[in-house]
């Protein structure tokens, strides 16, 4: 009957949080809890279990579960932001390239400071540094976006806001002076929420998985038996001549972004 079936009940996920979604071990513990106290339901079996558990929670709730509340918000969705114009509002972020680089005879893995409209997927500017991103890199990247003179635009102006992810270099007083010199106000996110800045994010993944991993000396590539690189000896690329192209404005060094994202030339 379907009445009678087994459930999921507020007990049972308690034994699955307890065991890290490990449902062997919470059969096994309702069958030792139904031997020794008689009044206690009869335990279902192993396949029921797994049968009520599939039916009976999510996808998000089992990772969850299994490995915590960062596992099950991977499975969250989120809804669209309505349509806007141009210049709406910019989202900033920093990208640690997994690239080893030769930086004036040794290697480092550079940074990428960016920002992109949100309407049109432009990137408006970007700014690459040698070292982890401060505010010389903000400042040099919004230059470089609210600029539309030449060698920069035609895209570009000023946002009617920028939305950031509590980044410290973001938010130092320098940026937020300058940026409230053009009226533009810095909106600082609550943190582990990259979902409210979804386009930035978007383009940090797809300019990795659709560009970086083809460079060589890149840090994920997939490793032999012993964890050893398939290509140890692989040149660098140059930090000088990117970084040189990048202060000139010109963009055919910098990494493609998703489909449907234009550069700025």
């Amino acid at each position: 009957m379907e009445s009678s079936r087994f459930k999921v009940t507020t007990e049972v996920r308690r034994l699955l949080a307890l065991w890290g979604g490990n449902a062997s071990r919470v059969h096994a513990e309702l069958v030792q809890r139904a031997a020794k106290d008689p009044d206690a339901p009869p335990a279902p079996s192993l396949s029921t279990l797994h049968r009520a558990i599939r039916r009976d929670l999510t996808r998000g709730e089992r990772a969850g579960l299994k490995s915590g509340e960062a596992a099950r918000r991977a499975h969250d969705v989120f809804g669209q932001r309505p349509a806007t114009h141009r210049n709406a509002v910019w989202e900033g972020d920093h990208k640690h390239v997994p690239v080893e680089v030769d930086v004036e005879g040794e290697l480092a893995t550079p940074w990428v400071t960016w920002f992109i409209d949100c309407a049109t997927k432009a990137i408006t500017g970007a700014a690459v540094t040698a070292h982890a991103p401060s505010r010389d890199a903000v400042l040099a990247s919004l230059r470089i976006a609210i600029t539309r003179s030449e060698p920069f635009g035609p895209v570009g102006g000023l946002p009617g806001q920028i939305r950031v992810d509590r980044g410290k270099e973001f938010l130092c007083r320098a940026v937020t002076v300058a940026m409230g010199a053009f009226a533009v106000p810095v909106t600082d996110l609550p943190a582990y929420t990259p979902h409210l800045k979804g386009t930035i994010e978007a383009l940090n993944d797809a300019v990795e998985e659709m560009f970086l991993v083809s460079l060589p000396r890149y840090t994920g590539r997939q490793k032999l038996a012993g964890g050893a690189l398939a290509d140890p000896d692989a040149p660098p690329l140059t930090y000088g001549r990117g970084r040189a192209s990048s202060t000139a404005g010109a963009r055919s060094d910098l990494p493609p972004p998703a489909a449907g994202t234009t550069v700025r030339r």
